[in-house]
């Protein structure tokens, strides 16, 4: 579901919806324009929003993927060691990279909502 599909069916204006999402008018008339792309937090806000005030807003085909930051950065990027790699090693990295462009497919597509994690490291103090 677009941005201008969300607001038409919540009836709101452009201005009360940036209120709501705290964001700025001019970034709502974008988004709804196609001149940007929803931030995913952005895109979280507004599906978490659609589900609060209308729950039937929401179509059922809409998929939410908690993803590893890492694990997409390494899967998406170029293989350094692919040569060290084992024929087993190698299918499963493809099966990986093929799993995170599908569903950056579907997020473009307005099919799915991810959600990035990052795993931080807590540093010894003392």
């Amino acid at each position: 579901m677009s941005v201008l599909e969300l607001r038409r069916v919540l009836g709101w204006t452009q201005a009360k919806l940036a209120r709501e999402t705290l964001l700025s008018e001019r970034s709502i008339r974008r988004i709804e324009k196609g001149l940007v792309r929803p931030h995913p937090g952005t895109h979280w806000k507004l599906m978490k929003l659609a589900n609060r005030c209308s729950p039937q807003v929401l179509e059922d085909s809409v998929r939410v993927y908690t993803v590893s930051v890492e694990s997409m950065e390494r899967h998406l990027g170029k293989a350094s060691n692919w040569s060290h790699m084992t024929r087993q090693q190698r299918h499963i990295f493809q099966r990986w990279r093929a799993y995170y462009r599908r569903i950056l497919a579907e997020q473009s597509a307005g099919r799915c909502l991810i959600m990035y994690r990052n795993k931080y490291k807590q540093e010894k103090s003392g």
